[in-house]
This record gives structure tokens, sequence and C-alpha cells, in this order.
């Protein structure tokens, strides 16, 4: 295939593998900074498999499914928000990789929506070092293509 393993992220880096986008990683946020295509560890085996086949290239659209959703490996709660607006980021969330959770639990929850710092959901979740997010932030990750707090 002619590419090399590197532990760290350098200029020449042009995939980076990983299971999920919830790993909250330097090397992982530098990626999507840089739009280094993040793909998961099935992608480098569809490509291997196919190059003995033929010559191919790892950017082909054929290994696009092989990508990380933008909230794939999230497990999302929600808090002070309106039920129209819960199901609305649920669906979003659910589109793009993520599971949604009513309760916010430590160990599995990984990302809390909430519009304001306040509530025992957002104490527990910073006591917890779960990552808060308003709820605009889905939208922005979206238009961004990483995940990112306006």
């Amino acid at each position: 295939m002619g590419g090399i393993y590197l532990s760290e992220l350098t200029p020449s880096t042009t995939h980076l593998i990983a299971k999920s986008t919830a790993d909250f990683s330097l090397k992982l946020e530098a990626a999507q900074s840089r739009v280094i295509p993040i793909m998961t560890p099935k992608w480098l085996n569809a490509v291997w498999d196919a190059r003995m086949q033929e010559n191919i290239h790892g950017n082909d659209p054929e290994f696009a499914s092989h990508a990380c959703l933008l909230f794939q490996g999230f497990v999302k709660c929600v808090s002070q928000i309106s039920v129209k607006e819960r199901k609305a980021i649920k669906k979003i969330f659910e589109a793009n990789g993520g599971q949604y959770s009513a309760q916010l639990e430590k160990g599995k929850t990984n990302l809390l929506l909430t519009p304001s710092a306040k509530g025992d959901k957002y104490t527990y979740a910073r006591r917890w070092k779960i990552r808060c997010l308003k709820p605009e932030g889905v939208q922005s990750s979206l238009d961004q293509g990483y995940v990112s707090d306006p």
C-alpha cells in the first residue's frame, strides 16, 4: 500500500485511524482542524484487501463508509432542553454515529448538551469530567465537520 505507521501526527499524515471521535485527544483535534480524514480500523483492512485485487487509493469513494462519523463513540445526555429540541438533536446525533441517553451515567456518558452552566446534570458532568457543550454546538459541529462549541 505504500503507507507507514507513525504514532504522532506529522505534516505528511494523510489519515488518522481511530475507533471513535469521542476521545478528545490532541491528535484527534489536530487532525480535525487540518481536515485529515479520520478512519476506523476496518478501513485499513478494507484498503489492504482491495489493494490485493487492483490498484486503489485509500481515499477512493468505495472506502468512505469506513470514515468515523462526526459523533461516533459519543454517548450524549441533555439537560434544560425542550422535548421538541431533544428529539431533533437526538435524530441528528444518531444519524451521525452518536448514542442518546436520557440518564447521565458516570463511565458511560461522555457528552452533556446544556444551554447553561447550572443544574444537577451539569454539576455531576463537571465532577465526572464529562464534556459539556451548548445545544448550538451540534449544528456548529455539523457545519465545521468536527465537534466544537460555538
